[in-house]
């Protein structure tokens, strides 16, 4: 092999190389399996992205599918529960808390005082929780407390989260809680990355914009396959069924069009469609 044809050749490798790495990076940043329980709430984390809000650990985004407020979450691998937490609203709004751990409301559906997990070991409820707050929350902090028990140096009170009109309150010991030094204020940058995080994740604001779109129709097909591309050679094997609902993203392009559907553990699939397998309107389109 010449001279110039070997260094073509390390050229060439080189280029793939640093591609390849590119897109691992890429890769890297992802957003873990989507985890709903028994009633409407979802949860996630984000791996490898928001290290200005969260520089030791994941993200963790909560939403409750009937409301406009999502839950992000730092949480502290730590004894000292020295937990962040972000409530950011779809219309911008952002309100920080920098205590307690969530936890679903499904943590309380067999026993109102259980004991909360932690990094030494358990710990009791200060007191049992409250059942119909329960039901009326969006969301549920545990703060750890000090504990007045000689048998356990610990203990953890319930923060509701519930929200009303619109907006949410922190109900603690039946009291509206609004002055505590544990709200925190947020910087311009930092309440952007929130919104856009939130906005970028999260089904239930996706699923807002149903009532606001003209761009969502119904597989008609029994078997709508699914395209990387707009090309009958980037079909693959996934599918979706009659009665699926999509959201067309942008114009048809040679009998195809880029949707986005919404599965119900709450995973974001984008990819393309035939016009056909969808009520589309111009059912004239053709591959």
């Amino acid at each position: 092999m010449s001279a110039d044809c070997k260094k073509s050749l390390i050229r060439l490798l080189l280029v793939i190389v640093i591609a390849t790495s590119a897109v691992n990076a890429i890769a890297e940043v992802k957003y873990d399996t989507v985890e709903c329980g028994p009633g409407d709430e979802c949860t996630t984390t984000i791996t490898n992205e928001a290290k200005n809000l969260c520089p030791n650990a994941p993200l963790q985004i909560s939403w409750n599918k009937n409301s406009s407020w999502t839950l992000v979450s730092c949480s502290c691998n730590c004894s000292e529960q020295d937990n962040k937490n972000w409530f950011v609203a779809r219309n911008g709004s952002v309100i920080g808390l920098e205590i307690g751990r969530r936890f679903p409301r499904s943590f309380f559906s067999e026993n109102l005082s259980p004991m909360v997990p932690d990094i030494m070991a358990s710990h009791s409820m200060c007191k049992p929780a409250d059942k119909k707050m329960i039901d009326q929350s969006t969301f549920i902090l545990l703060d750890k407390q000090p504990s007045a028990g000689e048998k356990d140096p610990y203990c953890y009170d319930t923060i509701y989260i519930v929200e009303r009109d619109g907006s949410i309150n922190f109900i603690e010991d039946g009291k509206k809680v609004n002055n505590r030094s544990y709200f925190s204020g947020l910087s311009e940058s930092d309440k952007n990355s929130l919104t856009t995080i939130a906005k970028r994740t999260l089904p239930s604001w996706k699923a807002a914009a149903d009532h606001e779109s003209n761009n969502y129709f119904l597989v008609v097909s029994e078997r709508a396959y699914l395209y990387d591309r707009p090309l009958p050679q980037a079909a693959g094997k996934a599918y979706l069924i009659a009665g699926d609902k999509v959201e067309t993203l942008g114009s048809p392009h040679d009998g195809y069009i880029k949707f986005r559907y919404i599965a119900k553990n709450g995973k974001i699939i984008e990819k393309w469609v035939k016009c056909i397998d969808i009520n589309y309107p111009d059912n004239k389109i053709r591959p």
